[in-house]
C-alpha cells in the first residue's frame, strides 16, 4: 500500500472516534512495528496526523495551505534575512495571523536567527535604511514599557532572538505550535503590546481549527522554561472547578 492508501485505510477504520492508539493502527495495517512507526511518523510530519501522547494519534486539521501573510516589517526583515544568508524564521502573530483575534494594526515582529548570528543579523536589518528599531531578549522590557505613548505605535520594532533549534518551522515561518507558545511567552513575560484576553480567545480559535500537537507544544515550551504554564492551557478543560479554587487557596498562602 502507498502512504495515502494506508491514510485512507485509518480514515475508514477509525472515523468514528475522537483518537487511536499505536497498536490499533499496528493491527489494521498488518506490518511490523518499526515500518508503523515509520508511516505514522511520516502522516504526522505530513499533517494528516497529530500525535496527542505517546502512542496515541488524532486525524490532522491542519490548514494544509496555511500561508499568513505577514507585516509589512517583517517583509523587510525576511528579505533582508534571505539575502544574507543567515538562517531565521518569523514566529509570533505574523506565523498565526489568520487565526490571530483582533490583529493590532501595528506589532512588534518575532524574528529568530541560528544561534551566534545575532550581531549580524542587526547589521544586515539596520542596513536596510528602513528605520527598523531592532532589539535582543534582554532589551524588551526596557522598550514595552513605553506602549502606552503614541510614539511607539510608529515604531517599527523587530524583537530578535537566537536560537540553535531549526525543527519547529517551515520555509521560515514557525509552526502554530512554536508561533503560539512564543507569543503567549512575550505577553505574559514580557509584557508585549497584545491582550491576555485576546490570547485566550485566539487559543480557543486555534483549537478549534487546527489540531494542535500537545506533545509539540510541550517541548517547545520547555525550551523556554513555560512548560508548566503550557501543560496548563493544554489540560484546563479537563481540571475540575475545585482543583481551580484549591491552587487559588494555596497562592493565596504566599
Amino acid at each position: 500500500m502507498t502512504l495515502d492508501q494506508k491514510l485512507q485505510l485509518l480514515m475508514r477504520s477509525f472515523a468514528g472516534q475522537e483518537t487511536f492508539t499505536f497498536n490499533e493502527a499496528l493491527n489494521l495495517l498488518g506490518q511490523n512495528e518499526s515500518t508503523t512507526t515509520w508511516t505514522l511518523w511520516k502522516l504526522v510530519k505530513n499533517g494528516d496526523l497529530n500525535r496527542q501522547g505517546r502512542g496515541l494519534y488524532a486525524f490532522g486539521k491542519r490548514l494544509r495551505e496555511f500561508k499568513p501573510k505577514v507585516s509589512a516589517v517583517t517583509e523587510i526583515v525576511v528579505d533582508a534575512l534571505k539575502s544574507s544568508r543567515i538562517k531565521f524564521f518569523v514566529s509570533g502573530i505574523d506565523a498565526i495571523k489568520d487565526l490571530i483575534i483582533d490583529i493590532p494594526e501595528k506589532y512588534p515582529s518575532i524574528v529568530f536567527v541560528e544561534e551566534g548570528k545575532e550581531e549580524k543579523a542587526k547589521k544586515v536589518l539596520w542596513g536596510t535604511k528602513k528605520q527598523l528599531i531592532v532589539i535582543t531578549e534582554s532589551e524588551v522590557k526596557d522598550y514595552y514599557t513605553f506602549k502606552g505613548q503614541p510614539a511607539f505605535e510608529k515604531r517599527k520594532l523587530v524583537v530578535l532572538s537566537g536560537t540553535n533549534e531549526m525543527l519547529f518551522q517551515k520555509d521560515g515561518i514557525a509552526i502554530p505550535e512554536k508561533a503560539f507558545v512564543d507569543l503567549y511567552f512575550e505577553v505574559s513575560r514580557r509584557l508585549y503590546p497584545y491582550p491576555l484576553v485576546k490570547l485566550a480567545e485566539t487559543y480557543a480559535e486555534m483549537k478549534k481549527k487546527i489540531a494542535l500537537d500537545p506533545v509539540k507544544m510541550i517541548r517547545i515550551a520547555s525550551r523556554r522554561s513555560i512548560q508548566h504554564d503550557i501543560r496548563y492551557i493544554l489540560e484546563y478543560d479537563l481540571i475540575k472547578d475545585t482543583s481551580f479554587e484549591f491552587v487559588k487557596t494555596l497562592r493565596s498562602f504566599k
